[in-house]
């Protein structure tokens, strides 16, 4: 069977990856809590994996079947460079996908220029430790922060 992926302009926009933290992923305004699949052009999946040693060449057959076939699974492994199992890595080549591994926080960075230039890929996330914040989520929530602080009294 054949999924489609395909989808309107409007729903790209809300596949963007805003940030992240040691507990998940900001995609547009929502927030994702832990390991994440995200296809940018059709929506994301919690996965459930911690390491990305432990993805399974099975995954690599799932994402093979999609229309339009992708062409590059973008993997962010954490905090460190880990590189997936022989069986992940023959699996992309026996199905022309490539694989582009990074650190999460360098990954997050790739995705938004993959996504700009239109180019069909899945993403897999895995979240930072607290000391690999993005500085975009930082950012991001010193202003959350700042706005909770201030409450305007209003007067009668």
């Amino acid at each position: 069977a054949v999924v489609s992926t395909q989808s309107t302009g409007k729903q790209w926009y809300q596949r963007r990856v805003r940030g992240g933290n040691q507990h998940g992923f900001r995609i547009n305004k929502s927030f994702v809590h832990g390991p994440v699949l995200i296809l940018p052009y059709t929506g994301f999946l919690h996965w459930k994996f911690n390491n990305i040693s432990t993805a399974s060449p099975a995954s690599v057959f799932l994402l093979s079947r999609l229309h339009p076939k992708i062409d590059t699974i973008l993997i962010g492994s954490g905090d460190t460079l880990d590189m997936p199992s022989v069986e992940f890595r023959k699996a992309c080549d026996e199905n022309n996908i490539g694989l582009q591994i990074e650190t999460t926080n360098q990954a997050i960075a790739t995705y938004g220029l993959l996504f700009d230039d239109l180019r069909n890929f899945a993403a897999l996330l895995i979240p930072s430790s607290p000391e690999q914040i993005t500085d975009s989520e930082k950012v991001y929530l010193q202003r959350r922060k700042s706005k909770e602080k201030f409450k305007p009294e209003i007067e009668s």
